[in-house]
């Protein structure tokens, strides 16, 4: 009989948390390409034929038609396919649909999980504890950017088959499961490199949960930290091995250039940032503007590092109670999974809000426990009736949920079309060039050129060298016949970056126009040399010897 009730409850409550997340996703199925989905998925002629698929596990450059992006991806490679192979053309539709589905199937095993480390932990009402830890993070406002970013499949992907190989290890005692555990884990390596953070966090399960270990550092820890690194070294082969696989195959990808100094303590804020998001996401961006801090004196590093060495210190003093071991895990596997793009790696972009897809299932795990315990302790205490507490919990998540599904469909709209985006950066991130010239490419493709000559000029400002921004700048003379301005931004643009292949093409095209065909053919030829894959390139010169 009570098999039968956590069944029904299972059902219904699943029934209820999907039927929101449909609601809240509905508006976004028929949203654009946006951004970096152009060189990866709309220019990319290697993900037109399924026939291609051994060459995306042999050849990155299948992954985009921009040679400084060519990561190995293969999985993400063979997904989009996959999806051009069902979809109608290029619709963006198939592409929604699937990730959508991957997500849905990523929060079961998310339920799956956090059920586990409650029923580990002692928690009677785990299934209720569980999902209601599920919904939060489902229908968290911020996880809105990974599912209408169409590429951040690549998050999305690696999220699911990590979250997937932790819930096959759980049953390692069969060795079929413990083997499809490390084929898991290869697909997530596969899919996004910061997967391999995963024997990480099976290291800090392990302690917390197998060997119920208070986390204070002394000589006992270290030595069992080394056994249990030891138990782990199928992980690490699998994990570290592919990593170093995929970088080793992503020859042109390089960190941001930037000091690393600067960029880990920069870090200590946008750590706090992203902590802060979670519980008030009301200024998310799709392409942030902060920037570097270079001050170790700045006052943002004092309070996030004040703010950090608290959490931890939380995470310490959890870790010794046997209830509280979850918040200690979920800490951990907040800053463990936030370490490659949070750490001594400087990347382009400071901050990201798809980089918090994979690190807020921890955090989402160590609040949902926190909140649980300190009603229990306030029930107890103050003996207050459960009822009571059941119908003002109940409330609040009613309007917890309703206000991040009505988020979540503001931020779809935003994401509904270029000229939408590109304004919320604008006005959220007016120091950010590259978005000011977005704004302004969304201008253009109306023929405002009078606003997007002023958006460009002002993200020239900011970004002197960005060839893309010469790009474009070139493409807005063109069009409006001023033909000297027109090539001299052409021209800088190859200057600034010679290994940008649409430089090469978008040159080309003004000069079949103006049939100067024979170093329009020229520049084509270059573009594909740097971009086999490049599809607009590939089109244009078939048209040109056609013509000739």
């Amino acid at each position: 009989m009570k098999f039968k009730a956590n069944w029904a409850f299972n059902v219904v409550s699943f029934s209820l948390l999907f039927s929101a997340l449909i609601f809240a996703y509905s508006n976004h199925f028929y949203n654009p390409f946006h951004f970096d989905d152009f060189h990866t998925i709309a220019d990319n002629v290697a993900i037109r034929s399924l026939e291609n698929w051994p060459a995306f596990f042999s050849d990155p450059k299948t992954f985009s038609t921009i040679p400084s992006h060519q990561s190995y991806r293969p999985i993400i490679t063979l997904s989009l396919a996959i999806d051009y192979a069902l979809s109608d053309k290029i619709s963006t539709l198939q592409f929604h649909i699937s990730m959508f589905i991957v997500y849905l199937a990523q929060l079961v095993l998310i339920y799956l999980f956090f059920k586990h480390l409650l029923i580990l932990s002692g928690y009677q009402a785990a299934a209720k504890i569980a999902l209601i830890g599920t919904a939060i993070y489902g229908l968290h406002t911020a996880n809105a950017e990974t599912l209408n970013y169409i590429i951040s499949r690549s998050d999305l992907y690696s999220t699911f088959f990590l979250v997937l190989a932790f819930c096959l290890y759980q049953y390692r005692a069969y060795l079929l499961l413990r083997c499809l555990s490390l084929l898991a884990l290869g697909l997530a390596v596969l899919s996004k490199e910061a997967a391999a953070m995963y024997p990480a966090l099976l290291v800090a399960y392990i302690l917390l949960f197998d060997q119920q270990q208070h986390l204070q550092l002394n000589s006992k820890l270290i030595k069992i930290l080394f056994a249990c690194i030891w138990r782990t070294l199928p992980e690490f082969l699998v994990g570290f091995g592919l990593l170093g696989f995929s970088l080793h195959m992503s020859p042109h990808w390089e960190p941001g250039g930037t000091s690393r100094l600067d960029y880990l303590q920069t870090q200590i804020y946008i750590i706090a940032h992203y902590i802060f998001t979670f519980f008030a996401p009301v200024n998310l961006s799709a392409d942030s503007d902060f920037e570097l801090i270079r001050s170790p004196t700045d006052t943002r590093i004092f309070l996030g590092t004040l703010l950090l060495l608290s959490i931890l210190t939380y995470a310490i003093r959890c870790s010794r109670i046997s209830k509280l071991r979850p918040v200690s895990f979920g800490i951990a596997w907040f800053f463990l999974t936030l370490c490659p793009t949070s750490s001594i790696i400087p990347l382009a972009e400071v901050q990201n809000d798809h980089r918090i897809f994979l690190p807020y299932i921890g955090l989402t795990l160590a609040v949902t426990v926190s909140f649980t315990h300190l009603l229990t302790w306030i029930s107890a205490h103050y003996r207050i009736n459960n009822s009571k507490i059941r119908m003002t919990v109940t409330a609040f998540l009613i309007i917890f949920f309703s206000l991040h599904v009505y988020s979540i469909r503001q931020r779809n709209r935003v994401w509904s079309s270029a000229e939408a985006l590109w304004f919320d950066v604008a006005t959220k991130s007016p120091k950010n060039g590259r978005g000011l010239m977005n704004y302004g490419l969304s201008q253009m493709e109306k023929g405002n050129y009078a606003i997007a000559e002023d958006y460009f000029m002002r993200a020239l400002i900011l970004t002197p060298n960005y060839s893309t921004l010469h790009i474009n700048l070139g493409i807005l003379y063109s069009a409006q016949n001023k033909s000297d301005q027109a090539e001299m931004y052409f021209s800088r643009a190859i200057q600034l970056n010679p290994s940008e292949p649409s430089a090469y093409y978008y040159y080309a095209r003004w000069l079949a126009s103006i049939n100067r065909r024979s170093e329009a053919l020229s520049k084509l030829e270059e573009a594909l040399r740097l971009s086999p894959n490049y599809a607009d390139a590939i089109e244009l010169k078939k048209l040109l010897l056609q013509s000739s």
